[in-house]
């Protein structure tokens, strides 16, 4: 049993001419519909103005893409610098006085270098000790958590 309609008698005839026939049917014009079965190569470019005409005329937006995340210094437009040296203890555990890395920080490659060279900057110029925290900033708030990491790590 055919899938076309009665109505076409032309296509079940052919079985060649089928993209060419539906594809000049399909089409908005009469000068197209005319031109493709004439042309050589009538399947191609036929083919081809069918794709253009069934493309969408709005541009959406992917509605699967994960939104862009940003880290805290980027998103709050922080600025690292060595004599802060409140801020930049957030980010440097009160035991062994080492930086956390970014997967507890979650902080950006480029913002982590920026707090690493002002951090090692701190230390050279004395504001900052190296093997340990200042008392007086141990019960500051916690921007990050590193018994809880933001990405996963292999440990």
């Amino acid at each position: 049993m055919s899938l076309l309609p009665r109505s076409m008698p032309l296509l079940r005839a052919s079985s060649r001419r089928l993209p060419a026939l539906l594809t000049a049917r399909l089409s908005s014009t009469a000068s197209d519909a005319a031109a493709a079965p004439a042309a050589s190569g009538a399947n191609t470019a036929s083919t081809s103005t069918a794709a253009s005409s069934d493309a969408p005329l709005f541009s959406m937006e992917n509605p699967y893409q994960e939104e862009r995340r940003l880290c805290i210094a980027c998103r709050h437009n922080i600025q690292f610098d060595y004599k802060n040296v409140r801020l930049l203890s957030q980010f440097v555990s009160p035991f062994t006085g080492r930086m956390y890395g970014r997967h507890v920080t979650g902080l950006c490659r480029q913002q982590h270098k920026k707090l690493d060279a002002e951090y090692k900057k701190a230390i050279a110029c004395g504001y900052m000790g190296v093997m340990m925290k200042e008392v007086e900033f141990l019960r500051d708030p916690k921007i990050c958590d590193p018994t809880n990491p933001v990405r996963p790590h292999r440990f």
